[in-house]
């Protein structure tokens, strides 16, 4: 299982890419190109999600988003994620 997450992508009037992921309104990136700035979104969805799991916070599921490009965040975090979630579930086992 692969976790992805939807992105949406500006290019402003200097011809920047902005990047910004609906589903964590603080992961937001750059780049001067469509290629660095979705090479960048990876980066940012990986620290934001590693933060998230570091504090306890919510990991909310990615949206259904037509059309768009998807994110995956490192091995390393997606990793962690499903160790999560799998702790989550064993406790509610018992």
């Amino acid at each position: 299982m692969k976790i992805e997450y939807p992105v949406k992508i500006h290019r402003d009037k200097s011809n920047k890419y902005f990047v910004v992921f609906p589903d964590l309104p603080e992961a937001i990136t750059e780049g001067d190109t469509i290629n660095e700035a979705l090479a960048n979104a990876i980066d940012v969805l990986s620290l934001t999600l590693a933060g998230r799991l570091d504090e306890g916070e919510n990991i909310p599921a990615p949206s259904k988003i037509k059309h768009t490009h998807m994110i995956s965040p490192s091995a390393q975090v997606q990793a962690a994620l499903f160790s999560s979630i799998i702790k989550v579930s064993a406790v509610q086992l018992i």
